[in-house]
């Protein structure tokens, strides 16, 4: 049976992203315009190879030129650049995804991995805590969680920030676990009347996130579908944020209330 021209892939389009001049090409112009002097100077090329690249862009509708000589994107262009980031992204933790994985995160979340192509990963225990620490010490507004583990005083932290008028949202799954010893002294009964504190469930955590006014930090499962404090990525421009944000957004819409944490604590 053929292929229909619609369900091909674009096989023309990754060879020519292959091409690490072709692409350095596409990612100036995706900045501003430029003329071919300019992309020569810019990447070294001679003007034969400017020639050359730029027409293979040309015609395989990428690009364009204007009428005052001006190589600029073609929306088509602008479309495919605009997901260089997912690639990136993937590309520069593949060896992360070897032992972990996207698990059963939303579609549309797994295509915007490109939001989080300036984050760090972090890759000690101990760094973690250090980092998660810092993030929620020193929120002012707002705090938003979703994990299946703390830190051994996580609660006595979200009760300090309840107290400074923090805005705490906690979302827990069936498979959160609350040690009894991290809530020693804790009156669970108070923090979870107080107007500041929201906290509601859902069937199971898919991915774990940190948010805060100017930090964000994402732990995703590991190929047995855990969730551990072992690696981390934590990101503080708005890209990040947002991408954190509107994960944590969705789950929140599908959760129920809590009616009592006991259940989670073991």
């Amino acid at each position: 049976m053929g292929d229909s021209e619609g369900s091909q892939l674009p096989s023309d389009i990754f060879m020519e992203l292959a091409s690490d001049t072709r692409y350095e090409i596409l990612k100036m112009l995706d900045d501003k315009p430029a003329h071919a002097t300019k992309i020569a100077s810019a990447l070294k090329l001679t003007k034969q190879d400017t020639h050359r690249n730029t027409a293979r862009l040309t015609e395989i509708g990428l690009i364009k030129k204007n009428a005052e000589g001006f190589f600029l994107l073609t929306e088509f262009g602008k479309a495919i650049s605009s997901q260089f980031p997912y690639f990136q992204f993937l590309n520069k933790h593949k060896e992360f995804f070897e032992n972990y994985t996207l698990g059963n995160i939303p579609e549309k979340f797994i295509h915007r991995l490109g939001e989080l192509e300036n984050s760090k990963q972090v890759s000690s225990v101990a760094e973690i805590l250090v980092r998660l620490k810092k993030m929620e010490s020193r929120t002012k507004n707002q705090f938003k969680l979703m994990a299946t583990q703390g830190f051994s005083d996580e609660a006595k932290t979200i009760v300090d920030l309840i107290k400074k008028g923090v805005k705490t949202q906690v979302l827990i799954g069936k498979n959160t676990v609350l040690p009894r010893e991290a809530l020693e002294g804790i009156n669970i009964e108070k923090m979870m009347k107080s107007e500041n504190f929201l906290q509601r469930q859902i069937e199971k955590i898919e991915v774990a996130l940190y948010i805060t006014d100017e930090d964000c930090a994402v732990m995703f499962p590991n190929r047995r579908g855990e969730i551990n404090m072992n690696k981390m990525f934590v990101g503080n421009d708005n890209r990040a944020r947002e991408w954190c944000d509107d994960v944590f957004d969705h789950y929140w819409k599908f959760s129920k209330p809590v009616t009592s944490l006991n259940d989670f604590i073991k």
